[in-house]
C-alpha cells in the first residue's frame, strides 16, 4: 500500500476514534446511558451529527495530506520514519482532551439546534487538534525538510568540488605522463599540455589555452583572445622563458578570480612550475648528452692515438727484434764464412787436380772403367759447385747497379732452364710484360731467380704448373713464382732462408740463402706462402728506380 493511502486510512481511523472517545466522555461525565448504548445502540441524534462531522473532517484532512505527500517526498520519508503508534497515541489523547473540553463548553451554553452544536463541536475539536498535529507532525517534517535540503546542498557542493579536483588531477596526471616519456620532445609536451587544459577547467566547452615558449606558440584549435583570461609565467632557475594562458570564450558569473575558481589559479600555477622544472631537466639532459658525446669522441681519439702509438711501438719492437736476429745471424755467418773460405781454398786445388786427371783418364778408359770415372767427375763437379757457393757465401761479389729491364732478366733466367723444366713435365705459364725497369745487377738478379726456379723445379718431380708473374704496384715491382707442387710445411718455412738448411739429398742449403742475400742487397724483400699439398708462391719485391734509395 502506498504511503498516501496509508495516511487516508490512518486519519479515517482517527475519525472513528473520535466517535469512541466522545462515547467514553459522555458515559464518564454526563451519565446519559450505558456505554454500549452511547457507542452504538442508543446514540443521541446530536452526537451522531457531531461524531459524523469529526469523522468527515479527519477523512478530508487525510485526503489533503495525501495530495501533499504525492508532491512532497520529504513528508513521505518522515512518515516512513515516524512510528504510526506514536502518532495514534498522541492523537488519541488530544481527541480525548478536546472532546472533554467541547462537552464542558456545550454544558455551559443554552441548548441549540443539533446542526449548530455539531458545527461548534467540529470547529472547536479541529482548532484543538490542529496545533497538536503541527507540533508533533508538521513541525518535525519542516525541520527534517530544512536539514535534508541543507545536507543535499552540502553534498552537491562537495560533489562539485570533488569533480573539479578530479579534473585537476587528470590534467596533472596527463602532464606527468607526457613528461616521463623520454621520446617526447619539448614541442610535443607543450602541445599535449595545451590539449589537457580545457577538460580540467570549470567550463571545458568554452575554454581555450595557449603556451608561449621562446617565441613559439602552442595552442588549442579554438584559441582566441578574450576578456576573460588568466595566465602564469613559466620560470626556470635563471629567467622567465614562457607563459601559459587560459581563457573563456563566453562570459560566466564571477566566482573567485573573475569567472575562474581559485583551484584553477592553483592548477595553472602548478602547471607552470612543473613545466619550468621539466625545461630545466631537459636542458640538463641535453648538456649531459652533449658532454657524453664529447667524452666519447675524446676517448675514441685518445684510443686511436694509443692504438697508433701501440702499433708503432709493436712495429718498432718487431723491427728491433728482427735487427737483433739479423745481427746475430750476420755474426754467425761471418764466422761460418771465414771457416768456409778457408776450407774452400784448401779443397779447391786438390779438387781441380782430380778433375784434370779424371779428364785425362776418360780419354783412354773404356767400358765399366769409363762409367766409374764419369761418376767421379760428376761428384767432383758437385763438390766444385759447393765450393763455388761457399766462396760466394763468404765473399759475395760486388753489385754493379744499373737500370735493368726486369722482363729481360726473367727471360734470360728461364731460357737455359727450359730443358730441365720440360724433362720434369712442368707446364710453364708466363704472365710478364716488357717496360718494367728496376735498379740492380742483372747477373745477380738472374742468379737469385735461377735459384728459386731450380728449387721449385726440383720439388715438382711429378710435374705440374709453374707460373711466373710480373706487376707494378707503384713504388715496388713484384715478381711472383707460383707452383702447385707438394708445398712446404710451416716448420720448414721458418728455416727456408737459413744457410746450410736443405731437405734435398746432396743439396748445400745455400741456394735460397744466397737469393735472400742478393734481394736484400737490392733493398728488396722476398716472402714465401705455402700450403702442404697445394703448392708454394715466392714473391720478390724490388723498389722502382726513383724509390731505390728508400
Amino acid at each position: 500500500m502506498k504511503v498516501e493511502h496509508k495516511v487516508i486510512v490512518l486519519l479515517a481511523v482517527f475519525g472513528l476514534l473520535t466517535w469512541i472517545v466522545d462515547a467514553i466522555v459522555d458515559y464518564l461525565f454526563f451519565y446519559e446511558g450505558s456505554f454500549v448504548g452511547l457507542l452504538i445502540t442508543n446514540v443521541p441524534p446530536h452526537e451522531v451529527y457531531v461524531r459524523s462531522v469529526g469523522i468527515v473532517t479527519f477523512i478530508i484532512f487525510g485526503i489533503v495530506i495525501s495530495r501533499l505527500l504525492s508532491e512532497r517526498r520529504y513528508m513521505r520519508e518522515v512518515l516512513r520514519v515516524q512510528s504510526p503508534f506514536y502518532l495514534l497515541l498522541v492523537l488519541t489523547i488530544s481527541i480525548f482532551v478536546a472532546e472533554f473540553f467541547v462537552m464542558f463548553l456545550l454544558s455551559l451554553i443554552p441548548r441549540q439546534s443539533l446542526l449548530i452544536e455539531a458545527l461548534i463541536d467540529g470547529l472547536i475539536l479541529s482548532l484543538m487538534i490542529f496545533p497538536v498535529l503541527f507540533v508533533f507532525v508538521f513541525r518535525p517534517v519542516t525541520l527534517y525538510i530544512l536539514e535534508r535540503k541543507k545536507a543535499e546542498e552540502e553534498l552537491r557542493k562537495r560533489s562539485h568540488d570533488l569533480s573539479e579536483r578530479v579534473k585537476e588531477l587528470n590534467g596533472l596526471y596527463g602532464t606527468s605522463q607526457l613528461m616521463v616519456d623520454p621520446n617526447n620532445t619539448l614541442d610535443e609536451v607543450f602541445q599535449g599540455v595545451v590539449d589537457l587544459i580545457p577538460p580540467a577547467w570549470h567550463y571545458p566547452e568554452i575554454t581555450c589555452a595557449r603556451i608561449t615558449f621562446k617565441g613559439e606558440e602552442f595552442k588549442t584549435a579554438n584559441w582566441k583572445e578574450s576578456k576573460w583570461m588568466q595566465s602564469a609565467d613559466i620560470i626556470t632557475i635563471k629567467e622567465v622563458v614562457g607563459v601559459v594562458e587560459v581563457g573563456y570564450l563566453e562570459q560566466k558569473p564571477d566566482i573567485d578570480e573573475g569567472p575562474f575558481l581559485k583551484e584553477e589559479r592553483n592548477l595553472i600555477d602548478g602547471l607552470t612550475r612543473i613545466l619550468g622544472d621539466f625545461i630545466e631537466r631537459k636542458k640538463a639532459e641535453e648538456e649531459i648528452q652533449k658532454a657524453h658525446y664529447e667524452l666519447e669522441s675524446q676517448v675514441e681519439e685518445r684510443t686511436a692515438e694509443l692504438t697508433s702509438v701501440n702499433e708503432q711501438l709493436r712495429q718498432e719492437i718487431a723491427e728491433h727484434k728482427q735487427a737483433e736476429e739479423e745481427l746475430i745471424r750476420t755474426q754467425k755467418l761471418a764466422v761460418v764464412g771465414t771457416l768456409a773460405a778457408g776450407l774452400a781454398h784448401e779443397i779447391n786445388n786438390p779438387l781441380g787436380n782430380i778433375l784434370i786427371y779424371v779428364g785425362m783418364l776418360l780419354s783412354e778408359a773404356k767400358g765399366k772403367d769409363k762409367e766409374k770415372l764419369l761418376v767421379i767427375k760428376r761428384q767432383a763437379k758437385i763438390a766444385a759447385k759447393c765450393l763455388t757457393d761457399l766462396l760466394e757465401f763468404s765473399h759475395p761479389s760486388n753489385i754493379e747497379f744499373a737500370s735493368v729491364n726486369l722482363n729481360e732478366v726473367l727471360l734470360k733466367t728461364i731460357e737455359p732452364l727450359k730443358p730441365l723444366i720440360k724433362r720434369a713435365k712442368i707446364q710453364l705459364i708466363q704472365n710478364t710484360h716488357d717496360g718494367i725497369m728496376v735498379v740492380g745487377d742483372p747477373i745477380q738478379l738472374q742468379q737469385a731467380f735461377s735459384n728459386i726456379l731450380l728449387n721449385t723445379t726440383e720439388t715438382m718431380d711429378g710435374g705440374g704448373n709453374l707460373e711466373i708473374g710480373l706487376k707494378n704496384n707503384g713504388k715496388t715491382i713484384e715478381v711472383e713464382i707460383s707452383d702447385n707442387g707438394p708445398g712446404i710445411s710451416a716448420e720448414q718455412l721458418d728455416k727456408i732462408f737459413d744457410p746450410f738448411y736443405t731437405t734435398k739429398k746432396g743439396g748445400t742449403g745455400l741456394g735460397l740463402f744466397i737469393t735472400h742475400m742478393i734481394i736484400s742487397r737490392h733493398n728488396g724483400r722476398i716472402e714465401v706462402e705455402s700450403e702442404v699439398g697445394k703448392g708454394s708462391t715466392f714473391t720478390v719485391s724490388l723498389p722502382v728506380g726513383d724509390d731505390f734509395g728508400n
